[in-house]
């Protein structure tokens, strides 16, 4: 009787394993140029802003080929151009706002970084 139970809490437990994995949510990879939607970005590309093409384009094929879940999109911007886009999840997030929770901390710690190499402010000063 034990061993019924053991064998049939494995196969439920199999059954269960199998309803968890899932395909994979990544788009294939078509390029990056960016879409002027009219959303008031400057639109160039990669060599009028003197980045490899080539290079990017790994960069990007990379991103939808890894199942890094986490992932929707990528924009790349230079001198304040959006020069390269690509969605892995779903090309409507173009046009969808999104939450972007935790992210802003990175581009504040950068916009920190930048700040005190300028010598706007030094590490040790206090924060008020």
């Amino acid at each position: 009787m034990k061993s019924i139970k053991i064998n049939l809490l494995l196969v439920v437990l199999f059954l269960n394993a199998s309803c968890l994995s899932e395909e994979s949510l990544k788009l294939p990879f078509n390029g990056f140029l960016p879409k002027d939607i009219s959303d008031g970005w400057i639109i160039s590309n990669p060599a009028d802003e003197n980045i490899d093409a080539s290079r990017l384009a790994g960069i990007f094929a990379d991103l939808h080929e890894n199942d890094i879940w986490q992932i929707k999109s990528l924009l790349v911007f230079r001198n304040g151009k959006l020069v390269a886009e690509s969605y892995m999840k779903d090309t409507n997030e173009i046009v969808n706002k999104t939450a972007v929770w935790s992210c802003t901390k990175q581009f504040t710690a950068i916009l920190a970084g930048i700040a005190v190499e300028q010598r706007l402010f030094a590490v040790d000063d206090p924060i008020s």
